[in-house]
């Protein structure tokens, strides 16, 4: 019985912060069925992008930080 709590503990908590990512990208969350070459084109862009001016996104915890951390400072 507890295992199974935990479980479902477990699938709310992975579907709220699902839910929780798409409403901070908003608008800038896109999902495509687009191919190997235009994901690494996206991520090409990305990492182009100089780190204080990428969108702070769910996971990415360093980035994140760091872009807190240089506002404040700021």
């Amino acid at each position: 019985m507890m295992r199974r709590c935990m479980k479902f503990g477990l699938v709310v908590v992975v579907f709220a912060l699902s839910s929780m990512a798409t409403r901070v990208w908003g608008a800038e969350t896109v999902r495509t069925s687009e191919g190997p070459r235009e994901r690494a084109g996206v991520r090409q862009a990305i990492r182009n992008t100089p780190l204080l001016e990428r969108p702070n996104r769910p996971g990415h915890f360093y980035g994140n930080t760091v872009r807190r951390v240089n506002e404040r400072r700021g």
